[in-house]
């Protein structure tokens, strides 16, 4: 006799808890850089034995038999999971995609960048198909069935467009992934989706109830519990409120830490928080926002706090800033645009800083390739707006580009139309013919009401900049939407280096990047230990630059980094060029960080 407490419940309740679980510690694990490898091995190393497990256990109709086929499938489906978070089996390497690209480009763009993964989980569906089919307990096999439909139908509605869309689950080495996500109410696929996954999920449901064994009401009650948390998922997507049930899946990232607190300043004197002042620095690539920055520190008195984003997953403008001593906090968000793909972090990291640091004034240093739009929406999310204070924008444009339209993404000139105060930097540039007050004439066309200071290699008084009336932050008005650069898709390159460099091997590498030996390289940047101590190699506007940084401000074992962001670029002959300049014998690694 057939009962259903007995012979089904606990495997129900082990299923539901398997499937929440499985899912978390995967995101949970695959946070850590560190942790990547060991898990991918691990997870590896289990197919055989799952494999096998799963073909052997469809000759078996008992209860434990039908939960073993379940379970095994379930593991055979985690290496899909690990090995596309950990990054190791994901695909090709594209150029970032254009704003507002076509459907067509966008959907080739995602097939590429997940081509690998796609195929990884064809051959295992292949595999998965001949060792299930075909025996008296087909469990195992449905299941993979099952978690194979989720996932694809999942990432088609992602891609058309869905209301809850959030990138929190992706790792800092998948980021790049948002850029083929779209936010809206509903598209046109998810009904049909929707209605296919509950119509399938409600056969399983009436299949369990007319179950003829105890073996096959637990496989079709474990199928149709599957089933129906598909249908959850899917409802997740576009439902207004969000699950939050995997948020400590995501405890373990630490892609933005704050760095450099001195003891004092953890037991600060309370403030009003409407003494907090924020200004943005926005600037494109190699403008001399960081240097803006590291010329602002000593003058500005109280607690400050820096918050710096790279697009590149290796940062490295806030170890930079860290060295100079200058910041009372620095908070690193590498691994992506902040403006799209690091919204949520934004948000985050600044709400911590002001509750752990109570910082009396805020400089956030976006990317190059950031959109004012979207750092001010996230900026005017509520529970924080009204914590910043008074907030600004400072604008930071290279004189040269500010006379060649061509040279000006529009982003920029959006830039300008909403900041308080701009910078005219590398006026030294310039020829005699063009004089700064045709510059300024320049900015005013775009933003008559801003105040303009000219400058060279950032050189600004505090008192100058700062301290301008600023009207409230809306969510950023303006004639253009945008995520990167409306002129061209970015790639980067990032790697750390173990090893010390020659400073003579540096200098002709990073002239070779100006003259585009690599490809069109927009910006390069480099931290380097060197017989003579730290070095700061920078390619900024085809110009290159170095500067010798405080060593005491480094750890002694810290590797180099470097990275490189460009339309096009010969990385692999760049990431030797540079091993070739490491000099000293021993141990030399690199670590990539690609997108």
């Amino acid at each position: 006799m057939i009962d259903f407490w007995t012979d089904c419940f606990l495997p129900i309740v082990a299923a539901v808890l398997l499937w929440w679980g499985s899912t978390g510690i995967i995101i949970y694990l695959t946070g850590r850089k560190a942790w990547r490898p060991y898990i991918f091995a691990v997870v590896t190393a289990v197919q055989p034995l799952a494999f096998w497990q799963l073909h052997i256990s469809r000759s078996f109709t008992s209860v434990g038999g039908v939960f073993a086929a379940f379970f095994w499938a379930v593991v055979i489906w985690s290496w899909i999971e690990c090995s596309y978070y950990t990054g190791f089996v994901v695909g090709r390497k594209v150029p970032e995609l254009e704003p507002d690209a076509l459907i067509g480009p966008r959907f080739r763009a995602a097939v590429a960048a997940n081509l690998y993964h796609e195929i990884a989980i064809i051959v295992l569906s292949i595999i998965v198909i001949g060792l299930g089919w075909g025996g008296y307990n087909d469990t195992g096999l449905w299941t993979f069935m099952i978690l194979h439909w989720t996932h694809q139908s999942a990432k088609f509605n992602i891609f058309l467009g869905v209301n809850n869309l959030t990138t929190d689950f992706l790792p800092e080495n998948l980021r790049y992934m948002a850029q083929y996500f779209v936010k809206k109410p509903l598209n046109s696929l998810f009904p049909f989706s929707v209605t296919a996954t509950t119509i399938i999920a409600t056969a399983l449901f009436n299949s369990t109830l007319h179950a003829d064994s105890s073996g096959q009401l637990t496989g079709q009650a474990l199928l149709c519990v599957m089933m129906c948390a598909a249908v959850l998922e899917h409802w997740w997507l576009v439902t207004p409120v969000p699950t939050k049930i995997w948020d400590w899946s995501i405890k373990s990232r630490q892609k933005a830490t704050i760095q450099n607190l001195t003891a004092p300043a953890l037991i600060p004197t309370p403030i009003s928080v409407s003494e907090v002042q924020t200004h943005i620095i926005c600037g494109y690539l190699g403008s001399g926002k960081t240097t803006l920055i590291r010329h602002l520190l000593p003058q500005l008195s109280g607690r400050v706090a820096v918050v710096v984003n790279d697009f590149g997953s290796v940062g490295i403008d806030a170890d930079v800033i860290k060295a100079d001593g200058q910041a009372g906090a620095v908070v690193e968000l590498p691994g992506g645009c902040v403006c799209c793909t690091l919204q949520n972090n934004l948000t985050g990291q600044l709400l911590k800083l002001i509750e752990t640091y109570q910082p009396e004034r805020i400089l956030i240093e976006p990317s190059g390739v950031a959109g004012i739009e979207q750092i001010l929406k996230a900026i005017a999310k509520p529970g924080l707006l009204n914590k910043l204070g008074r907030v600004e924008v400072v604008a930071v444009v290279e004189a040269s580009r500010l006379l060649d339209r061509d040279k000006m993404p529009t982003f920029v000139r959006t830039q300008i139309k909403v900041a308080s105060a701009v910078v005219i930097n590398k006026t030294d540039l310039l020829t005699q013919a063009t004089t700064t007050a045709s510059l300024h004439r320049l900015v005013a066309a775009i933003n008559p009401g801003t105040r303009v200071l000219d400058t060279v290699q950032g050189r600004v008084e505090a008192t100058a900049l700062f301290g301008l009336a600023s009207g409230d932050v809306d969510e950023g008005e303006s004639d253009h939407q945008y995520t990167h650069d409306d002129e061209n898709g970015f790639i980067s390159f990032g790697r750390e280096y173990n090893g010390v460099f020659e400073s003579m091997a540096l200098r002709q590498l990073f002239n070779s990047l100006a003259a585009n030996h690599f490809g069109p390289v927009s910006r390069a940047k480099g931290l380097f230990n060197t017989a003579d101590g730290w070095q700061l190699w920078e390619l900024a506007s085809g110009n290159v630059s170095y500067e010798l940084l405080p060593s005491t401000s480094f750890e002694q074992n810290k590797p180099g980094r470097f990275m490189a962001v460009a339309s096009d670029l010969a990385s692999e002959e760049l990431n030797r060029q540079l091993l070739q300049a490491c000099k000293q014998t021993g141990s030399i690694s690199a670590t990539s960080y690609e997108q």
